[in-house]
């Protein structure tokens, strides 16, 4: 789809006259220079299917449903189907976590057909990044991520998808935004190149190339678009199974660029997982003012009070409570960085080292559903919950101590304040009870 080319093309025609002949020149050029590209970077270029487990106890007429869909062809050998890309000679493939987190069976394809077992090395929800591991055919070069910051506004790029799982996609367009995040939830990923390409459904996880080849992101999502799975509900929470696109097609693209891949990759390769950085404090909403410290955090034991004004983060200017989290979520557990703090008429320069935060309760909710029995399930969680040992199909019974039933009796419970920055979940797991912690 190379709409730019398109529109460029129909620009000559209309304005005619002596420079028709250049103009054709230019994109016989732009036309031997993609094809070249796409000659060199194509093979790194893979499908990713993913397979997971279906709950035992689904009604015998659910099943037989998903098996006859499999057996009509759709998405026989995966649950989920989307793109990835060769980063390493050894076989690090990048790709989106929504595809490969809670797989069961990850298969890898590369231009030379043939399907390969990868295995998941870890994946982050936030950056969106699954890292898996495969035997790269002979002669697949690996893709480089590009240095740098993010590209610049009316950057050129390519972006290579397989929608629907089905074949290639290969888009042209221009970089229109940077540091862009679709919503107010301060959760959220926030840091997104837009396109003027659409990630279709089974194109996330596409590289997005610079002209020279390297990786200027990973295309994740449209404001409409994503990856396509097969789905099933939780036994005995009811809703539709099927298959079905994770949103719909059409929009602007949305890019992680290649500096978040690049420190997610490292981070899971290292810990299995992207380790969360925090200090210990709350902030005013609109800007980095404390308004409180949290006991035996890092915050505390340099000295922050409340009160104090946060200007600048390890040299780095801060303005907005949205900057703060921004350098925070980037920025590695264990590293002492340098604060300044505008305390009443001046300024004080602390060091805090960094400590690893748990995951937010806040993010858990959307995932916990009511069951007829009366509990509280959890749903499929990604990996920094499964890592703070929240496993699918726990039971909710406790928060802060008191009993729940139902997901409003957690809402409610949430809803009362804990100075102490926690919240603690007691969880049934086969029988047997335990308790988890999370930051509020």
């Amino acid at each position: 789809m190379l709409r730019t080319a398109a529109s460029l093309a129909l620009a000559v025609v209309l304005l005619g006259g002596p420079a028709l002949a250049e103009e054709e020149g230019a994109l016989a050029r732009l036309d031997r220079e993609i094809r070249d590209l796409m000659a060199r970077a194509g093979p790194a270029v893979v499908r990713v299917a993913a397979e997971r487990p279906l709950a035992d106890q689904l009604p015998e007429a659910i099943r037989a449903r998903i098996e006859e869909l499999r057996a009509q062809g759709f998405f026989s050998d995966g649950a989920a189907v989307g793109t990835g890309f060769l980063v390493s000679a050894e076989g690090t493939v990048l790709t989106d976590a929504r595809i490969v987190s809670g797989a069961s069976r990850v298969r890898v394809r590369f231009s030379d057909g043939q399907d390969r077992e990868a295995v998941v090395l870890g994946s982050d929800p936030f950056f969106q990044v699954g890292v898996l591991r495969v035997k790269p055919p002979e002669g697949a070069a690996p893709l480089a991520l590009a240095e740098g910051g993010p590209p610049p506004v009316g950057a050129l790029g390519v972006f290579v998808g397989n929608s629907w799982g089905i074949s290639a996609n290969l888009s042209l367009g221009l970089v229109t935004g940077n540091r862009r995040t679709p919503g107010p939830d301060p959760s959220a990923y926030d840091n997104y190149v837009v396109m003027n390409a659409t990630v279709l459904p089974g194109d996330n996880g596409g590289p997005l190339l610079a002209p020279d080849g390297t990786v200027l992101g990973m295309g994740v999502d449209s404001y409409s678009g994503g990856a396509v799975r097969i789905v099933a509900p939780l036994p005995g929470a009811g809703g539709e199974f099927g298959i079905r696109p994770l949103s719909s097609p059409g929009g602007m693209g949305l890019v992680v660029p290649a500096a978040d891949l690049r420190y997610a990759l490292s981070e899971i390769e290292r810990y299995g997982r992207v380790r969360s950085a925090r200090i210990g404090i709350r902030v005013t909403p609109g800007e980095v003012r404390v308004r409180q410290v949290l006991d035996d955090t890092p915050a505390a034991a340099a000295g922050l009070v409340a009160g104090d004004l946060l200007t600048s983060f390890d040299g780095q200017a801060v303005a907005t409570d949205t900057d703060f989290r921004y350098l925070i979520r980037r920025t590695p557990v264990g590293r002492s960085v340098t604060l300044l703090v505008r305390r009443g008429e001046g300024e004080v320069r602390l060091n805090v080292d960094l400590a690893e935060a748990l995951p937010d309760v806040v993010g858990l909710v959307p995932y916990l559903s009511d069951d007829p029995g009366g509990r509280v399930l959890v749903g499929e969680v990604g990996e920094r919950y499964r890592a703070a040992g929240i496993l699918p199909g726990d039971a909710v019974v406790a928060v802060n101590g008191i009993r729940v039933n139902t997901t409003k009796d957690v809402a409610q419970a949430l809803g009362i304040f804990s100075e102490t920055g926690f919240v603690t979940l007691r969880l049934l797991r086969a029988g047997a009870e335990t308790e988890i912690r999370l930051t509020w």
